[in-house]
């Protein structure tokens, strides 16, 4: 799977030289910035846990105000808590995933504002757990894929640089519970999503775009 990821980065970098003579519609965005991190199923509730995203990713100018992209992305997910007077239990939770999103771009407002709409396949080759400072990694199974639907929002601050708030909400869980969960929802959603342990993550991106000779 290592050796996938890395030939999936390399193509994309030889396809992004290659098109860059086609009619000038390819171009290669870097895209950095922090996440937010929490876990629907565990005990605790807020994105507490701080990670970091990132990765490049080919743009395709398919029509003036709509762009697909494919990319290659590291991302941090977890969660954190730290002993409180509602918990005094403290717990840490850092998964590292290798992810491959694909997302479609729509701008609006003269280009200027756009939303995006995609969804993630995710690798996780690494991770770490400590429950009341204890270490307690590899005593669970943890899922190596994870699929996960990606929204946002954000703003293109010129022709190079844009910012962007999203959302990166997995919908197959990294871990099941060893048994199943006896609660039952009445809201049909609710109990989709009770299985295990899934990744809620806001993403802050800023993305930096790289053209070619000349640009559309």
């Amino acid at each position: 799977m290592k050796k996938d990821i890395i030939s999936l980065f390399f193509i994309l970098l030889c396809f992004f030289s290659v098109a860059q003579n086609e009619e000038k519609r390819f171009f290669l965005g870097i895209a950095l910035g922090p996440t937010g991190c929490q876990v629907h199923g565990d005990n605790y509730s807020g994105y507490n846990k701080l990670g970091f995203v990132g990765g490049v990713f080919v743009h395709y100018k398919w029509f003036q105000n709509v762009i697909p992209q494919i990319g290659i992305a590291y991302i941090q997910k977890g969660s954190r808590h730290n002993p409180d007077s509602a918990n005094m239990s403290q717990y840490l939770l850092r998964l590292h995933f290798i992810e491959i999103p694909t997302n479609i771009k729509f701008l609006f407002l003269r280009k200027k504002l756009f939303i995006t709409l995609g969804h993630s396949v995710s690798y996780l080759f690494s991770y770490y757990e400590e429950v009341n400072y204890l270490n307690t990694t590899n005593s669970v199974t943890n899922e190596k894929f994870e699929l996960s639907i990606n929204t946002g929002i954000g703003y293109q601050i010129n022709d190079h640089i844009n910012i962007e708030l999203r959302s990166n909400n997995g919908y197959t869980p990294f871990r099941y519970f060893a048994f199943p969960s006896n609660i039952y929802y009445n809201n049909p959603i609710a109990r989709i999503f009770n299985k295990g342990l899934y990744n809620n993550i806001l993403e802050l991106i800023f993305t930096f775009h790289i053209y070619g000779k000349s640009k559309e």
